[in-house]
């Protein structure tokens, strides 16, 4: 079933499909949280959800798995800094180019902001004590 085409710059003509089967609670979320949410799916066009033939196939799901991979190593950088972004390159390193790239980016941004923070401390120390006497 094709839903509609839009045109993208890109790569000319994409036809709209419905890729998810079920319903899932995701305006619940959307109204609670205030803001648009996004999912990343990782299923094949013909996979007949909750069909008795339903299926996916296994290239999809290791696909899938890099993709959440390299997303939570760029997210991970907001809250650990490299840590995360460390673990998941060292991780998945050897499972293919486009995981191996989109850690080693976000373990490369995360250990220059980290860098930028210890300075910003260091400076925020030197230079915002130099003015303050202890009036004791």
């Amino acid at each position: 079933m094709v839903l509609g085409v839009r045109q993208v710059r890109a790569c000319g003509w994409a036809l709209l499909v419905p890729l998810l089967g079920g319903s899932l609670p995701l305006v619940r979320f959307q109204e609670a949280l205030g803001t648009p949410l996004v999912i990343v799916p990782m299923v094949n066009h013909d996979n007949n959800q909750h069909a008795e033939d339903e299926n996916l196939r296994i290239g999809n799901l290791w696909r899938g798995i890099e993709m959440y991979a390299a997303l939570f190593a760029h997210l991970g950088v907001i809250v650990s800094g490299p840590i995360i972004p460390a673990i998941l390159y060292s991780i998945f390193k050897d499972r293919g180019p486009f995981v191996r790239e989109q850690s080693r980016e976000a373990l490369n941004f995360g250990i220059t902001a980290f860098i930028g923070y210890i300075a910003a401390v260091i400076l925020g120390r030197v230079l915002g004590g130099a003015g303050r006497r202890c009036h004791r």
